[in-house]
């Protein structure tokens, strides 16, 4: 399978569920702002994304060959120990908002919900995409593994899923940093298999207060399933 690349992903971020979002709601002496901001998102905003359906060749006790690319992580060694092919992806807001974003003189409030902004419509892109996914190639129950949310899968192992999916960079303006962090910033790579067993990131995750946490902490998974 080649690498199926999005270009513009339709998206709308509506009012009422940003408000929710960022904790306000339409009676904030703001909200006009706000409603600019959600307006100008929705008319540039360009969000992409990239995908390909890759096999696993092998798998150790802390490894997994995908392709002819090794990832080291002893969690995905496990969860993956029935599991023949995989879909890596790429995701991201695209330069288009990241660029206005960039550009904007407001003050710290109004770059907060540029930025929360953009993490909304990332979030719209990923839907889509996983829906596209599940339906196309991947039917049933599936879950995703994220480099850098796990806490033994290193976050400069996306430089491996990019060298997988071809050239982020020029297809869909994502790049990585030295320290592989993806510009731009709201951007999301992963891998998403099947499973009967449903796995969250954050199950495995220790650290408190996350803004982004989808699900409790399970020190006791650790001890049963990974140990």
């Amino acid at each position: 399978m080649d690498t199926i690349i999005k270009k513009e992903i339709s998206f709308k971020i509506e009012i009422d569920e940003f408000l929710k979002r960022i904790k306000l709601n339409k009676e904030y002496r703001d909200i006009e702002q706000v409603r600019k901001i959600i307006k100008k998102a929705n008319e540039i905003g360009k969000p992409k994304a990239m995908y390909k359906e890759v096999y696993i060749n092998e798998i150790g006790e802390n490894y997994v060959i995908v392709e002819d690319k090794k990832f080291e992580s002893k969690i995905m060694s496990v969860n993956l120990e029935d599991v023949h092919k995989v879909i890596i992806y790429l995701i991201t807001c695209g330069t288009e908002l990241e660029k206005w974003a960039e550009q904007n003189n407001g003050d710290m409030l109004e770059n907060y919900w540029l930025s929360m902004v953009q993490e909304a419509v990332l979030e719209k892109a990923r839907d889509f995409i996983k829906k596209e996914i599940n339906e196309k190639y991947l039917p049933g129950s599936t879950s995703v593994m994220n480099p850098g949310s796990l806490i033994d899968w290193s976050i400069t192992e996306q430089k491996k899923l990019f060298y997988l999916l071809g050239n982020p960079e020029k297809e869909i303006g994502v790049k990585l940093t030295e320290s592989s962090l993806m510009l731009p910033a709201k951007s999301v790579s992963g891998l998403i298999y099947p499973t009967e067993k449903d796995f969250e990131n954050c199950q495995v995750c220790p650290r408190e207060n996350c803004p982004s946490r989808s699900a409790p902490y399970e020190p006791e998974l650790i001890k049963e399933r990974y140990s």
